[in-house]
């Protein structure tokens, strides 16, 4: 028997255990099982890594549903297979949720504060808050093996090569120790439990856990926890969310919406949907059917649902950054490529799938195709082609276009053979989201699909590549012949302020926006006398005429319910309100946070109306450090007025009227001075006229 065989034999074992399975398995139940690891351990040496493209070549297109965790149904969920009556998608992806995105909905993750009373050095200690780092890069663990029982050897297994894929992307140590009293400082994987979970950063404990309860042992479901001990939120919770995710919290269970709330995270690179710190777009729905997220380009839903046996290329990234790996390093990486250093101490650039060389500067492709295409000028173009091709290729054209465009390629000419329920045998990958992660794969027999770059990470980049090496014993098609194209773009510097929409004009300096209610003007940052503007958080602040001050020492959260010593409380209007939260590991009372207007008012007297609650909670030893809100009225830098709102509202809403005089630079600010009181605010409106009236 093959070793893969041995191993197909106990993870049989082990799944039925773990998720109380029947104990007695047919014949073909288990030989489907040893088919499916076959393919994933013998034609997928390289499933270790997302950032490693891998190929498909034998699994069976034809029968009525793909293996839900098999490479087969990663690759037909990013597939579409273009015909005379239009783009499908296969007909046999399988529909049912994939163990990972089970494991989603039983992730808790815990954040551990300690309130403090002010000092001297409190608004330093805040700026960036590196008191989740494990110290010294090094952490060690222990696996409570008792805990797992009876499936210590899958979770020895699982636990260990997960943090081995942590050492080679980052410098982080991890140490074992086997003293069940070890008395310092450690994590503690921890498996008698129902959940997946995990504090936010290091709380300086003695058996730090990690619960990874049964069904917790997948390799994403791990580096999802791992990255919260780390110091990592989730990717949703990003506050650069807006535009690039849209949660959905009517349809979210009551319970999670808390693993949706807007946070300030350190944002190391782009928003990533293909995260291992991204929940599945329907994790948390109140009821099955209902999808709890949703994205613009329901194509690159792929992203978030593929099987994940690896650190994204951006989680990797963002792990170097915040550790400062590569602070003793002295690389240039170049097309996307990024600086890290391994648990080691060795320096090298971590490249996109399809470039490769000690900087990232070359294609990595077969022989006799491919190439690095620089288009110099806005306008300019280049055909890509294969009239006739070869099985056992994969040929990689990196496109690169002057800043102030983006890159339009369309598919000119098609034939790209593919099976009868339209999975693709032979494909090109178009990556029109980010460089570091996987394509969209197309096939089909009919022109005419453009892929345009999408506006984020590196807008003027894009990687196309044709795999002819998976299924090579199906016979090639036509080929294909793709034009790429410099299109000017006066959008990509993102012009259009408070939530507006950018929609490009014809040449690099023209762009029309789309302005939110009440905002006008070329870039959508006018107000005029008669307009009304908002801040409703339903957008969290897209569209709001208070923007966070980013230099805050914290930011307000967003939420959909908090606890305001012991009453839950709701938005005073739709689902989003303001509150200020002690998120931080160490938090000193009195720390502020201010949100304030940037738009350009026309002068022109005004009313703000803020709708605010508060609860009455003290604290007997320190009674002075109660909650208060500073409301300061400005004209430019000069301050002309200044309310403070410092008594509580019986945990009710309330509102507050402040007359805004006609100044030629009208700025308010709002700051939140953190006590012992919680506080939230919702519905900021300025309206026009005085407030008596």
């Amino acid at each position: 028997m093959h070793l893969y065989h041995v191993l197909a034999l106990a993870s049989l074992v082990i799944f039925q255990t773990a998720c109380s399975l029947p104990t007695r398995y047919s014949h073909d139940e288990i030989e489907k099982l040893l088919h499916f690891l076959e393919t994933r351990i013998i034609e997928n040496p390289h499933s270790h890594s997302d950032n490693v493209h891998r190929h498909l070549r034998k699994e069976n297109l034809d029968k009525d549903e793909l293996d839900i965790n098999s490479l087969a149904q990663d690759y037909a969920e990013r597939q579409t297979d273009y015909l005379p009556d239009g783009p499908h998608k296969p007909r046999n992806l399988n529909r049912q949720k994939k163990g990972q995105e089970v494991a989603n909905e039983m992730d808790v993750h815990k954040a551990f504060n300690q309130l403090r009373l002010p000092t001297s050095q409190s608004k330093r200690t805040f700026q960036i808050d590196y008191e989740w780092r494990w110290p010294n890069r090094t952490i060690q663990y222990a696996i409570d093996y008792a805990s797992f029982h009876p499936n210590q050897a899958s979770a020895d297994s699982k636990i260990k090569s997960t943090l081995a894929l942590m050492e080679q992307a980052t410098c982080i140590r991890w140490e074992e120790v086997t003293d069940p009293n070890y008395p310092y400082h450690h994590i503690n994987f921890y498996g008698n439990t129902t959940s997946c979970a995990s504090y936010v950063g290091y709380i300086r404990a003695v058996g730090q856990k990690i619960w990874l309860g049964p069904g917790c042992l997948w390799t994403s479901v791990i580096l999802h926890e791992i990255l919260h001990a780390l110091g990592a939120w989730h990717e949703q919770e990003r506050p650069d969310r807006q535009g690039n995710i849209n949660v959905l919290f009517e349809n979210i269970a009551p319970y999670a919406v808390y693993n949706f709330a807007w946070k300030h995270t350190h944002e190391y690179g782009p928003y990533d949907l293909g995260s291992v710190l991204q929940y599945g777009l329907s994790s948390f729905a109140k009821q099955s059917g209902l999808a709890s997220m949703s994205i613009s380009d329901t194509d690159l839903e792929y992203l978030i649902s593929n099987t994940k046996e690896d650190l994204s290329f951006y989680d990797k990234y963002r792990v170097n950054q915040y550790y400062d790996c590569p602070a003793t390093c002295s690389l240039t990486c170049l097309n996307g490529g990024f600086e890290k250093m391994n648990s080691d101490g060795d320096c090298s650039c971590e490249c996109p799938d399809g470039l490769t060389g000690s900087n990232c500067s070359q294609v990595d492709t077969s022989a006799g195709c491919g190439e690095i295409i620089d288009l110099t000028s806005p306008g300019s173009s280049q055909i890509i082609e294969m009239t006739s091709y070869n099985t056992d290729l994969l040929c990689t054209w990196l496109i690169k276009t002057p800043t102030d465009t983006t890159i339009k390629a369309t598919v000119e000419s098609l034939d790209l053979p593919y099976s009868t329920n339209n999975n693709c045998y032979h494909f090109l990958i178009f990556k029109d989201y980010l460089i570091g992660e996987p394509g969209k794969q197309a096939c089909g027999d009919t022109p005419g699909a453009v892929y345009s770059k999408d506006i984020h990470g590196n807008h003027n980049m894009m990687m196309i590549q044709f795999d002819s090496a998976s299924y090579p014993d199906i016979t090639p098609g036509a080929g294909f012949r793709v034009k790429v194209e410099a299109v000017p773009s006066g959008c990509y510097s993102n012009p259009c302020k408070f939530g507006a929409t950018c929609q490009e004009g014809s040449s690099v300096d023209q762009y029309t926006c789309t302005c939110s209610e009440g905002f006008s003007g070329q870039n959508c940052d006018e107000v005029t006398a008669s307009a009304t503007v908002r801040s409703t958080f339903e957008k969290d602040y897209a569209g709001s005429i208070f923007q966070q001050d980013p230099t805050s020492a914290f930011w307000w959260s967003i939420l959909s319910n908090y606890n305001f010593d012991g009453t839950t409380v709701f938005p005073n209007s739709g689902q989003l309100f303001a509150v200020m939260v002690p998120y931080l590991r160490v938090f000193y009372l009195y720390t502020t946070t201010t949100v304030r207007t940037e738009a350009k008012f026309e002068a022109a007297e005004r009313c703000l109306n803020m709708t605010y609650i508060m609860d009455n909670k003290t604290n007997a030893n320190w009674p002075q450090y109660y909650t208060k809100i500073l409301v300061t009225v400005l004209d430019g830098e000069t301050v002309l007025n200044e309310y403070t709102y410092s008594n509580h509202t019986d945990t009710m809403w309330r509102y507050a009227l402040v007359d805004l005089p006609a100044v030629n630079d009208l700025k308010v600010e709002i700051t939140g001075v953190y006590g012992w009181n919680t506080f939230g605010m919702d519905d900021l409106v300025i309206f026009p006229g005085p407030c008596g009236v």
